[in-house]
């Protein structure tokens, strides 16, 4: 420690005046123009990484949150399925003053969405909506290499997994009654200039007429339903159209189907029960997501089964926990007894794939990408529970 002390009486005068004393006539200098500048940035740079840190906070909050719901004893299609959406771009509205609309050229076709939208977030931020399950049914056409494979997209919504499609099938048919989303599918083909695409206005199920529609949520413009019992929510209810799939596609000369898609909302089995011809006459591979719970229209496996032929076989696609959205790797998972029943006592969606054992060789077992989509990817580990998934 540094100490001062009084000088001795005898010290001689020290006559140099120190350079570091201020005199009489010295002023402190005025701060520059420049300095001022740069402490006005450095706080706006500091109130602009709290506001940002608040708001990853807040989604990580919310991804925590989410994430603490998946306990161990749940199946694991979905658990892993809902692991993966952890990814979604689900904060992104909130760092926003507006949202606006896009146009985004990915994998060959233009897409036109706004921000807010979920799945036009996935499809901005990631380039496909499921990424993952995008992938796999182009991976199963790709497998079939059948150059008239006809691909049905039921719940097309705005069209991203037919638009997607199409330079993999030679045609393609979409389903949806919802007004506005045939429309603005309808538009996209048209800005894609392509002819072997084709929308129909209506929904799918086990009969003909007018039923009543609840319309999407605000910031899902894909969750609107047929299902009367997931109307709890404040929505729009309208009457919209339903065929019979069976008829409408004997009527309209559409066969030689090798795939079709469903994702309803909670009304696969009026669909499915309406497809039944189809599936027995065509045996096409059948990706569905199935709803769970005690508002969903399949109640268990059994029933489930039961709306296939009797020699169709089932697996779980997943997608790879957080890369799934970025890279689009997929894992695929025997659905056997034991998982199928604990995931119909669950409350949830999961994707399963139905096909009929004559198919089996064309199934992808493993993820597949064509060559200039090829990279080293550094995926996250599963869990110990989960490492059989991986085999």
């Amino acid at each position: 420690m540094q100490t001062t002390t009084d000088a001795p009486d005898d010290a001689p005068a020290n006559d140099t005046p120190d350079a570091a004393a201020p005199t009489a006539h010295s002023a402190t200098p005025p701060v520059s123009r420049a300095a001022l500048a740069l402490a006005v940035i450095c706080s706006l740079c500091i109130i602009g990484a709290a506001q940002f840190w608040k708001q990853a906070l807040v989604a990580k909050e919310s991804a925590e949150a989410l994430q603490t719901q998946l306990t161990e004893t749940e199946p694991v299609i979905t658990r892993l399925t809902a692991l993966a959406r952890l990814g979604d771009p689900r904060s992104l509205p909130a760092l926003r003053d507006r949202d606006y609309d896009f146009v985004v050229n990915n994998y060959g076709f233009e897409y036109e969405g706004r921000t807010g939208d979920l799945i036009d977030e996935h499809i901005l931020i990631y380039g496909l909506w499921e990424k993952g399950l995008a992938f796999f049914m182009r991976d199963y056409l790709a497998n079939r290499a059948d150059e008239n494979a006809v691909f049905i997209d039921v719940g097309c919504n705005a069209g991203h997994h037919s638009l997607f499609l199409a330079s993999h099938a030679a045609a393609v048919h979409g389903f949806d009654p919802y007004p506005p989303a045939i429309e603005r599918f309808q538009r996209m083909i048209d800005r894609n200039k392509m002819t072997n695409v084709t929308v129909h206005p209506v929904g799918l199920g086990d009969q003909d007429g007018e039923i009543p529609f609840f319309a999407p949520v605000e910031k899902n413009f894909g969750s609107g339903t047929f299902n009367a019992k997931w109307a709890k929510q404040d929505r729009n209810e309208l009457a919209l159209r339903i065929v019979r799939g069976d008829d409408w596609l004997a009527e309209k000369n559409i066969t030689n189907i090798a795939l079709i898609k469903i994702d309803i909302e909670g009304y696969e089995k009026p669909a499915l029960i309406g497809l039944r011809k189809t599936l027995e006459a065509e045996r096409p591979v059948v990706f569905v997501e199935v709803t769970t719970g005690p508002e969903a229209s399949i109640a268990t496996v059994d029933e489930f089964q039961g709306l296939f032929p009797s020699d169709y076989e089932y697996i779980a696609v997943l997608e790879y926990l957080w890369t799934t959205p970025a890279d689009g790797m997929y894992l695929t998972r025997p659905f056997d007894k034991e998982e199928a029943e604990a995931f119909f006592k669950s409350t949830g969606q999961g994707m399963v794939v139905a096909y009929p054992a004559e198919h089996r060789e064309w199934i992808p077992n493993k993820p597949y990408l064509p060559p200039n989509e090829r990279k080293k990817a550094a995926h996250a580990p599963l869990a110990a529970t989960d490492t059989a998934l991986v085999e």
